[in-house]
């Protein structure tokens, strides 16, 4: 990641953003074909995981159908949502390490913000951080 950006919160619209900002200074490695814009196929791949969809074919269909595109658009941002085969296309020769550094400064933000010693004030594991995130 070419520059640092920082989380504001832990709200649903916060993440979002910071993802979108985060895949949009990722190198695209496509050389021809970029119908689709590298980060709204990160934050579609990111959507489906986070609305729990059981996998790429139901997603797309729930997008075609109509239902999923309002969503995709007016809370993730989406413009333009690819194919399960476009998605994998795209993502699979992305480095992971790319992740590993944008989701470094999500897990950063939860420990300040929810595992400092001044906030816990119940019993807890401390070698395992568990947070669940509603996008909702």
């Amino acid at each position: 990641m070419k520059t640092q950006i920082e989380l504001e919160s832990l709200s649903g619209q916060s993440l979002i953003k910071y993802l979108k900002e985060g895949f949009k200074t990722f190198s695209d490695h496509r050389t021809s074909n970029k119908l689709i814009p590298l980060d709204d196929a990160l934050i579609s791949a990111f959507a489906l995981f986070s609305l729990k969809f059981p996998s790429l074919l139901n997603f797309e269909n729930e997008v075609r159908k109509g239902d999923g595109h309002s969503n995709l658009k007016s809370i993730y941002g989406v413009a333009k949502v690819p194919s399960d085969t476009q998605m994998r296309e795209i993502i699979d020769p992305i480095d992971s390490e790319k992740f590993n550094r944008l989701f470094k400064g999500i897990f950063q933000k939860i420990q300040r913000d929810c595992f400092s010693p001044a906030t816990m004030s119940y019993p807890y594991f401390p070698a395992i951080m568990s947070y669940s995130i509603n996008l909702t």
